[in-house]
């Protein structure tokens, strides 16, 4: 995954890209020069200290926020002019508490003006795949972290993107469910062939989900390294003696680029 490859079949690329905002009247740099490809099919996962632009960046390539210098395609277009292949979820589930389950799994695709049919159907398949039709009547509330987590894994599946965005879908989950929802979130990519980009504090996580890995600096965030990670796509990797390798790898390397931010590392 290098930025500047001559052939590529690459669904996201970024090239130096800066996203400066103002805060009490006083420019700030989130992202400062960030370039890399992702190509269709693949996924990557995004790691690095907490302020580094890691949430700064998922907005810029949903199309929610605008890059203050550089340029970013997703399926070879601007973002910004709205892309409904693109899915993104957000680390509070974005569900609406008001809707059941069955509404908020519909919502995206009311929105895009599907036939009603259209709707039902969709809406029923995803739920059944999700083991969620039990629960459609349900109002968020009334699930679990987990329960939640699916619902908003449903709502952006029914759409049938190509791209999809998460940002620390899996913080506010416990250490078990964490790793159920991994194992889902995994077996949805490779059954689907799913571009994903993912944002995490969790080293294991990254190691775990990312066919490659970027590391970022402290804020302006900026890529100091993406890591190849080829054999994620391994049966039960977090056994396996690379995984524990690859994580120690990645720790080190965490730590020599953001050693004073040690202990905000996952």
């Amino acid at each position: 995954m290098q930025p500047n490859d001559a052939e590529t079949n690459a669904m996201i690329r970024v090239h130096d890209l800066s996203v400066v905002y103002r805060q009490e009247d006083r420019p700030v740099a989130a992202l400062d020069r960030v370039s890399f490809e992702l190509d269709r099919g693949d996924s990557l996962c995004i790691i690095g200290p907490s302020g580094c632009g890691k949430t700064t960046l998922m907005y810029v390539l949903a199309g929610l926020l605008a890059p203050t210098a550089g340029s970013v395609e997703v399926g070879g277009q601007d973002p910004r002019r709205g892309r409904a292949a693109t899915s993104l979820i957000l680390q509070d589930y974005g569900l609406l508490p008001w809707k059941r389950v069955w509404d908020n799994v519909a919502l995206g695709l009311q929105l895009r003006h599907y036939p009603p049919d259209e709707v039902a159907r969709r809406t029923r398949t995803v739920l059944e795949t999700m083991g969620l039709w039990e629960f459609r009547r349900a109002f968020p509330a009334a699930l679990s972290g987990g329960q939640r987590q699916r619902v908003a894994i449903a709502r952006s599946l029914a759409t049938a993107p190509d791209v999809l965005l998460m940002d620390e879908p899996f913080s506010a989950l416990d250490a078990l469910t964490r790793e159920n929802m991994q194992d889902l979130v995994r077996q949805i990519w490779q059954h689907d062939g799913l571009t994903m980009v993912l944002v995490t504090h969790s080293i294991e996580e990254a190691v775990f989900l990312g066919r490659h890995i970027l590391v970022m600096s402290p804020r302006p965030g900026r890529p100091v390294a993406f890591i190849d990670n080829p054999e994620m796509t391994m049966d039960a990797y977090r056994q396996h003696p690379v995984f524990h390798q690859r994580c120690s790898a990645v720790r080190q390397l965490f730590y020599e680029q953001n050693g004073h931010t040690r202990a905000q590392a996952g």
